[in-house]
């Protein structure tokens, strides 16, 4: 089952991923409301297109950017 609405931006990470750990962390400490999703500690989890690169922002189903470039475009 899907997690994620058509116009709604998502971050999709995973375990032991530097990266991923680094985007979490910095939307954490800037309180920057965005949903944040570990596919790997989802149940039946699919993506909503296939990803080979993590960390990835999207909205909906289109990818906005992904890796530490996603900090870039997320910057308040």
């Amino acid at each position: 089952m899907n997690n994620y609405m058509k116009n709604e931006y998502c971050i999709y990470i995973r375990n032991n991923c530097i990266s991923c750990q680094r985007v979490a962390q910095y939307i954490a400490q800037n309180n920057i409301r965005i949903k944040l999703i570990n596919i790997d500690l989802e149940d039946n989890f699919s993506l909503p297109i296939n990803l080979m690169i993590f960390p990835a922002l999207l909205l909906g189903n289109k990818i906005i950017a992904y890796g530490d470039d996603i900090i870039r475009k997320i910057n308040p």
